[in-house]
């Protein structure tokens, strides 16, 4: 996964912008240090949230089930870019990875000391933990990571 912080976007587009010596050049502003599904799920399960690994022909069948018994799902609408035994060509799989040059951005941010974070588990737990705070997410019923309280919802 490419997660890039949207500081650390704007601190970079705001550098390179009135830098204004790189009109016309493509920057994609990406993280430099890719995470994998395996180390979010980890994060996510180390926050207190229960996540389950299943086989992907298991949980593509959950998701069919549940989309024909017309449960209330988020990825309904994604449904066909997954298929019985592996994901579709269009969402890419497990061993997939997109590429995206960094050269221009790493030319231009040279020596400005701007970086990207990667994430790990506080950063993750502070998104969590904004997420907890405004409803968008419930609190997990296992919090075993000490962060910031979040209030009741």
């Amino acid at each position: 996964l490419e997660i890039t912080p949207v500081d650390f976007c704007a601190k970079a587009i705001a550098h390179i912008a009135l830098g204004g010596t790189r009109h016309g050049t493509q920057f994609h502003l990406i993280a430099t240090d890719p995470v994998s599904w395996g180390e979010v799920i980890d994060m996510i399960r180390a926050y207190g949230y229960e996540l389950r690994r299943v086989p992907y022909p298991t949980w593509y069948r959950e998701l069919a089930t549940a989309l024909e018994k017309q449960e209330d799902n988020a990825l309904a609408k994604f449904f066909p870019l997954f298929g019985d035994h592996t994901p579709s060509a269009d969402a890419g799989d497990e061993g997939s990875k997109p590429r995206f040059e960094a050269d221009n951005l790493r030319a231009a941010l040279a020596g400005s000391g701007i970086a990207c974070r990667p994430l790990d588990q506080e950063l993750l737990s502070t998104y969590l933990d904004y997420f907890v705070s405004t409803g968008y997410l419930p609190h997990p019923q296992h919090k075993q990571m000490q962060t910031k309280e979040c209030p009741d919802e």
